[in-house]
């Protein structure tokens, strides 16, 4: 029997959802998990027979005149707030990008940070009256203002916006369509052995043995931030852990090399000893309360914005401010100023010139840190730290063998 074609009916994962198009959502139609009674998902017949009963409603496809919102009301605010309100920005823990259709959370977060910057430029204005003029000059004051990274990501924000404006029949012409952007360059920033080291033990100094952690993870693992702050305790497979990552659904298998294990080995320890006989949380990386942070969570942005700043040598400044200027703190490390100003995201391009530095491939790259083969190329072109003396003296000492096997010789 060939399968019922019911507008609008989604299934996900055996999951049937009644899910309304964009101009059914400009006129206030929200979508619906279809459950029956109890609670559980219905079966397809039931859910085609339910899908079908909804179209039935509202005369199963969107009127294309009278619509909810008058031509008069329709205001790039307005066309602002059905885009927060639409499926896509409705992210969940959990939640694949590609299985969802919906925004990761934290891309939600900034695009919504995005509309509401863009709503205070041309909230009360018609999408329509937008010239491709106003939105050139726009770009132009945000580079000079924000930078170009934040204003190229405003301008991608503004043409999803008007392309959902043209979906439900609010816009014409796309003004932020092929807008000639200039380029940010990448980050040309990684960490040193002695940075991370001073790190990590800056966080041990403060008692947040668990953002050392992080960070000896982060550097040794090569993974998103998100990923690491729910990496589990679980069961390792030949020595690996392998995990799947949220943003693109790749798989990375981790390495547990030598100073990464001594470090976990020390963090069971460390968890047994502070919290005996409690299981605080099934994932590695806890705050100082033995609570996992949440992912993306602004709590693990301060602690590691703490731990950077004692790193760097804070504490020396401290000391001047209460004016003492003697320099004579006892640190159980070496400061190194060189980390003000990096980010915890750069721990992930650093592991990936630290395992080319080592000798790995790209595959082999590719591989613990889950980035595609274009990504790693990507990142070892852009950082000039593997373009260094010692990879060229390793070179030519390569050539020079070569050649004396071939006995080549012109003197």
């Amino acid at each position: 029997m060939a399968t019922r074609k019911i507008p609008y009916l989604e299934w996900r994962d055996g999951r049937p959802r009644w899910n309304p198009g964009p101009k059914l959502r400009a006129l206030g139609y929200r979508g619906q998990d279809l459950k029956d009674e109890h609670g559980d998902w219905m079966s397809r017949g039931a859910a085609d027979d339910a899908a079908e009963a909804i179209n039935a409603k509202i005369g199963g496809e969107a009127p294309a005149a009278a619509p909810a919102v008058p031509p008069a009301a329709r205001t790039c605010k307005a066309m602002f707030d059905l885009l927060r309100a639409s499926e896509k920005f409705q992210s969940k823990e959990g939640d694949n990008k590609k299985d969802t259709g919906r925004l990761a959370p934290r891309t939600a977060s900034d695009y919504r940070a995005h509309l509401s910057f863009l709503e205070k430029w041309c909230g009360d204005l018609p999408p329509r009256a937008v010239t491709r003029a106003a939105v050139e000059d726009l770009y132009l004051q945000l580079v000079a203002t924000k930078g170009k990274t934040q204003a190229n990501s405003i301008m991608r924000t503004a043409r999803i916006a008007w392309n959902f404006g043209d979906k439900i029949g609010w816009t014409a012409k796309n003004p932020f369509s092929k807008l000639e952007m200039l380029d940010p360059g990448g980050r040309l920033v990684l960490y040193t052995p002695e940075e991370i080291a001073a790190l990590i033990a800056s966080a041990d100094y403060l008692g947040m043995q668990g953002m050392g952690d992080a960070i000896a993870l982060g550097v040794l693992a090569g993974q998103r931030e998100g990923d690491l702050l729910v990496l589990p305790e679980g069961d390792l497979a030949s020595g690996y852990y392998v995990l799947k990552q949220k943003k693109r659904g790749a798989k990375a298998f981790v390495p547990l090399t030598a100073p990464l294990l001594q470090r976990l080995e020390a963090s069971r320890k460390r968890k047994a000893m502070i919290w005996p006989g409690v299981h605080h949380t099934l994932e590695i990386i806890c705050s100082r309360t033995g609570k996992a942070y949440h992912r993306g969570a602004k709590e693990f942005r301060r602690d590691f914005a703490k731990v950077r700043f004692v790193a760097a040598g804070g504490l020396y400044i401290i000391d001047a401010l209460n004016g003492d200027t003697s320099g004579k703190r006892n640190y159980p490390f070496t400061p190194q100023p060189g980390v003000l100003g990096k980010w915890f995201s750069d721990l992930r391009d650093t592991a990936v010139t630290w395992l080319f530095m080592a000798g790995c491939t790209e595959a082999e790259i590719a591989n613990i840190t889950g980035h595609s083969l274009i990504t790693v190329r990507a990142i070892l072109d852009k950082h000039y730290f593997v373009r260094n003396e010692a990879l060229a003296k390793s070179g030519g000492a390569k050539l020079d063998a070569y050649l004396a096997g071939h006995g080549i010789k012109w003197a």
